[in-house]
């Protein structure tokens, strides 16, 4: 009788151990990038101790406000994003092995290239005459950069607000100008001043 019981506990203990591992899930290291970027992400890292197949699920946790950002896909191993607002997202991925989930996320720092940094600036010098915009230079020195026309005006602005050309210091106002146009640079955005 007790060598029954004492093989019964054993079995008791045994059978306790066979129980599904849980899964290890890894969503990938922390990434910095500039707006524009498109943002890759993988699971690859996770696994299963016991050896059963994962599913994976993708999302988006945290975005800037205003952000409509959205992955490629969401149910795969690799996914991706392209960031529309300069701040942080985090995606996190769930790995199930089919009785247990566990999740890991990355966070993705996004910032404009327009922005100020410390080590230079890009001028801009806008030409007038009579309050017509004829054309600037952009560069990191104005003498040696590059002469845009009026007409190129819109896609500049487009391209710096889409952080494709990094200026960040505007000057507007030559002292021969009457009542020139003049634009600023707010929170990595240029626009008018009325």
């Amino acid at each position: 009788m007790r060598q029954t019981l004492i093989f019964l506990i054993v079995v008791v203990f045994a059978l306790s151990g066979c129980g599904d591992a849980p899964p290890v899930a890894d969503a990938g290291a922390d990434q910095t990038a500039t707006l524009g970027d498109t943002i890759y992400l993988s699971a690859d890292g996770s696994y299963d101790g016991d050896g059963d197949d994962l599913t994976y699920a993708w999302a988006l946790i945290e975005i800037p406000t205003d952000s409509t950002a959205e992955l490629t896909s969401t149910d795969t191993v690799d996914t991706s994003f392209t960031p529309d607002i300069e701040g942080e997202y985090t995606a996190q991925v769930t790995v199930y092995d089919g009785e247990n989930f566990r999740s890991d996320s990355a966070l993705i720092v996004v910032t404009n290239a327009g922005t100020t940094t410390d080590d230079g600036s890009v001028a801009v010098l806008v030409i007038y005459e009579n309050d017509t915009i004829l054309g600037w230079q952009v560069g990191e020195a104005i003498e040696n950069s590059e002469t845009i026309i009026a007409e190129q005006y819109p896609s500049l602005v487009d391209d710096w607000n889409a952080g494709l050309i990094e200026t960040v210091v505007i000057y507007v106002a030559p002292s021969d100008a009457y009542h020139p146009e003049r634009f600023e640079v707010v929170e990595g955005t240029v626009s008018k001043i009325e």
